[in-house]
């Protein structure tokens, strides 16, 4: 968070974790104490990008292991020969540096989050194929702003999530702009973009 992923895209936006140095100099006032939680949960300031919350989920499914995002494996030219050939770079499938042992909780809570009954996407249990995930809502109109309706006031809909849940093998995540809570706009469409990797991969395996 924070950084760019490293992906091959010309325009990756780093987004925002902000600190206690980043508002002194941003608006010249110091930091609140409040401030951290609201981060930490992230409200505040922060500005994450779709791609970066998908590797926050791929990274805590694998247990912690850092990763590079890429686009291609492969380009090959009309006659066949091979052109480019994508390489992970040197710091890919290093440690997080969070303890496993958070990192299962975390891990466990997003299962919990599917499968248990009142869990926020408790929805997605219905899919044939077992998932974890994370529910968000980003507010999109601050609560000192002056009285705001219509659609382009409703706040963005999130969810993150990666399948199967025990042995995840993907993770996606969705982010549905003004459209209200993660469980009810954002949740379904990376429950039916998980479930529809499977069924595509049974059906090449002809299972």
């Amino acid at each position: 968070m924070g950084s760019k992923t490293g992906v091959l895209l010309p325009e990756e936006r780093s987004g925002l974790i902000p600190t206690s140095v980043w508002k002194k100099s941003k608006f010249g006032v110091p930091w609140q104490e409040g401030e951290t939680l609201s981060v930490a949960v992230g409200q505040s300031y922060d500005l994450v990008t779709p791609l970066q919350n998908a590797i926050v989920a791929a990274q805590i499914a694998n247990g912690g292991k850092k990763i590079t995002p890429h686009l291609v494996d492969a380009v090959f030219d009309s006659s066949g020969k091979e052109i480019y050939k994508w390489a992970p770079l040197k710091d890919s499938n290093r440690d997080v540096g969070i303890s496993p042992d958070v990192i299962k909780i975390v891990r466990d809570a997003m299962i919990g989050a599917v499968e248990e009954p009142g869990g926020t996407a408790h929805r997605l249990s219905s899919y044939k194929v077992k998932m974890g995930g994370k529910t968000g809502t980003a507010q999109v109109v601050s609560l000192n702003s002056p009285a705001c309706s219509g659609e382009k006031c409703r706040d963005h809909a999130w969810f993150i999530g990666f399948a199967p849940a025990e042995n995840p093998e993907v993770a996606a995540a969705a982010v549905v702009e003004h459209g209200g809570f993660g469980a009810s706009a954002a949740a379904p469409i990376v429950g039916a973009m998980l479930q529809k990797y499977f069924d595509i991969k049974e059906q090449s395996n002809g299972t």
